[in-house]
């Protein structure tokens, strides 16, 4: 395997990880009908949580694979 293979599987097997980062068991799956009342509470959408984990994840794993792809270079 050349470095630059290394380098992008070890890119996958970190973007593996973060999949696997929030088990069922540790975080069951919330209500999220409630969830979205309690948070009109106070003026937070639903839709707008929803982009911040978006961005957090995408942000992250676009982070892994840009690093890869700079270093496979």
């Amino acid at each position: 395997m050349t470095d630059r293979e290394e380098k992008l599987e070890a890119a996958l097997r970190e973007i593996d990880q973060w999949a696997k980062a929030y088990p069922l068991e540790m975080f069951p799956e919330v209500d999220l009908v409630e969830a979205q009342a309690v948070l009109e509470h106070a003026n937070i959408s639903m839709g707008a949580m929803h982009a911040k984990w978006a961005r957090h994840i995408v942000s992250g794993i676009g982070s892994i694979a840009a690093a890869a792809l700079e270093t496979g270079k």
